[in-house]
């Protein structure tokens, strides 16, 4: 996404976006409104039930993880810087141990994924 160019969804402002892992916020250039498409710099709490629902909005990466393994909390404060830094991209975590459905669908079979 690096280099991306999206409007601002308050002034129609286009706005370049910062390097991944820069720390830098994406803000619009104008007006210094938040550039939103996500939770508001937090990972979706996903589920069986909303999955389909949630990725049919747009852009998402989905971090499908268990609370017992070790890698899943090792990445999850990146996610979660992620969601904060990006939020022209919406970030989401789906627990396989509490949702076997769409991991099933999907043919997870390693966590983290």
């Amino acid at each position: 996404m690096e280099g991306q160019v999206v409007r601002c969804g308050h002034c129609g402002q286009a706005n370049r976006l910062p390097p991944v892992g820069s720390g830098q916020k994406a803000v619009c250039g104008k007006c210094k409104a938040p550039l939103q498409a996500g939770n508001g710099g937090h990972p979706i709490a996903l589920t069986d039930a909303n999955f389909a629902d949630t990725i049919s909005k747009g852009p998402i990466v989905v971090d499908f993880w268990a609370a017992w393994c070790g890698p899943c909390r090792m990445i999850g404060p990146i996610i979660d810087q992620l969601a904060a830094e990006r939020t022209d991209v919406v970030f989401g975590k789906l627990n396989v141990d509490e949702n076997p459905t769409v991991p099933g669908r999907f043919m997870i079979r390693g966590i983290p994924t």
